[in-house]
């Protein structure tokens, strides 16, 4: 099994950066994802475990906003093409603090999630080389660059999806 702990938007923010997704055709639709910044993967885990971990975690953290300002890409295999949030002291300490959270409760994230490795990133749609950059050249004329309003943290299950836990951040 595969599980992430992620940060989604406000329903506003969602709603407008779902457009994305229908504009594109993108495949993640199919799998029941929706925008949201991932701040680590898991191979396998025990659920339980983690829950009070992420409560803890949460304890004082507001909702907050990032600023998108640029589109990128990882290299194959998967070829996610991705919005990228301007990258700040506040969002580096927070993947940093959950990360040592979880490693000192014996939980390892996958190696490419980790402080030195992390790509802060929105992923929107997977995409062929190829058609890599037709699918670029369509976001621009979209929407989604801005301040958008990171509002919950949820521990998702991945294929087949359900969230598990989901975090409302203080207002």
């Amino acid at each position: 099994m595969i599980y992430v702990i992620q940060l989604c938007f406000s329903e506003a923010d969602r709603a407008k950066l779902s457009n994305i997704f229908l504009r594109l055709d993108s495949p993640l639709i199919l799998k029941g994802d929706r925008p949201h910044l991932t701040l680590l993967v898991f191979r396998s885990m025990k659920e339980e475990p983690l829950k009070p971990i992420l409560e803890h975690f949460a304890q004082g953290l507001r909702a907050f906003l990032i600023n998108i300002e640029s589109v990128g890409c990882f290299s194959p295999p998967g070829s996610v093409v991705f919005l990228a949030p301007v990258v700040t002291i506040h969002l580096l300490t927070l993947h940093q603090r959950l990360f040592s959270l979880l490693m000192e409760s014996g939980i390892e994230p996958s190696p490419l999630y980790s402080p030195d490795r992390w790509v802060p990133h929105v992923g929107i749609t997977m995409e062929s080389e190829e058609g890599r950059w037709h699918t670029l050249h369509g976001i621009f004329d979209q929407p989604v660059f801005g301040d958008h309003l990171l509002s919950y943290i949820e521990l998702i299950r991945v294929q087949p999806a359900k969230l598990l836990h989901r975090i409302t951040l203080e207002a």
